[in-house]
């Protein structure tokens, strides 16, 4: 049981359009755009080609440090995270759980952490490619956001393809109820930071199915990831999987407005002893819903929202649900 706060998802009241969706520097006005207009988050920090947000509010206001970039290089080699590969013309995301800075040490796309000596988890492909064409252009993108977490989804409207990625303080932990074991204790308490993003593939209708489509890894240089900070070797972002799948179907548990939401499952490291480490921290498994939705209760008010990869047809959800679900 985790010992951190509750946490708030909340959704944009609507979309982000790049002014032009084959330009890098719009695509990152359009996300500093969208950070300036939640008031949970601040801008701090960026260039045409990158910019670094922050809880605006919180305990983790002082210390949580978010970064997306994308230029026409890409990113150095070594600051990719896992196996990801470096490409020019595609968005990455990153972040650092302790900086603190109100700006960058060294450049997003250096050779050199862009925190400084802070904790960094590098970084993860978390869109098409932007001067790919009409399928995989970043047209639209909305963020879904609280005092902890941040996800970013972006949309190439031929072919109603969707990437995206998730970082923060995104997981409980299972049995350590203090969460992380060293560090600032206020920032580690019931919380593990993490991140996960679908690389620069589509995200599948059905990918709560698979253990290597979005919420699960595969080796692909392209492909999603998932990574969490070590609650024992802090300093370390390493690989975790899950080794469940679940399709739809079942009672689960339903909201006024018909949505099912489902238990979370446990996410393990990669290799080794394979121990459960945590569970996505108010992120829950939704039924097939089209687009994205309110979560309500019986008096109509909101409780979250589910995401699916697919304006088009009904698709697995990742329910950002404010109760919890165990």
């Amino acid at each position: 049981m985790s010992t951190a706060p509750a946490l708030t998802w909340l959704q944009d009241a609507g979309y982000q359009f790049p002014s032009d969706p084959t330009s890098p520097a719009d695509l990152i006005t359009a996300i500093s755009a969208a950070a300036t207009a939640a008031p949970e988050l601040t801008v701090l920090d960026g260039d045409a080609n990158s910019v670094m947000i922050a809880p605006a509010s919180g305990p983790l206001a002082g210390s949580l440090r978010y970064l997306f970039g994308v230029s026409a290089s890409g990113p150095n080699s070594g600051q990719v995270a896992h196996e990801t590969a470096t490409q020019g013309n595609y968005l990455y995301c990153g972040f650092s759980p302790d900086s603190g800075a109100s700006s960058l040490t060294n450049g997003w796309d250096s050779a050199s952490n862009p925190f400084g000596a802070a904790r960094f988890s590098k970084l993860f492909k978390c869109s098409g490619s932007v001067t790919g064409g009409s399928t995989t252009r970043p047209d639209r993108l909305y963020m879904v956001r609280s005092a902890e977490g941040l996800a970013l989804f972006c949309r190439s409207d031929n072919g109603d393809r969707w990437r995206a990625g998730v970082l923060g303080a995104i997981m409980d932990p299972v049995f350590d109820v203090a969460g992380e074991r060293f560090g600032n204790p206020a920032a580690g308490a019931g919380r593990l930071y993490g991140m996960f993003s679908n690389g620069s593939d589509d995200i599948n209708d059905s990918f709560w199915s698979s253990v290597t489509k979005f919420g699960g890894r595969d080796s692909a240089a392209h492909g999603p990831k998932f990574g969490v900070f070590s609650p024992d070797n802090v300093g370390a972002f390493g690989k975790v999987k899950r080794d469940w799948t679940w399709a739809s179907g079942g009672a689960g548990l339903v909201d006024h407005i018909g949505n099912r939401i489902y238990p979370r499952g446990v996410y393990r490291r990669d290799g080794g002893s394979g121990e459960a480490l945590g569970y996505l921290r108010g992120i829950c498994i939704a039924g097939d819903v089209v687009g994205r939705t309110p979560i309500q209760d019986d008096q109509a008010r909101d409780l979250g929202v589910i995401f699916s990869g697919s304006l088009t047809v009904p698709a697995d959800g990742l329910a950002f649900y404010n109760l919890g679900v165990a």
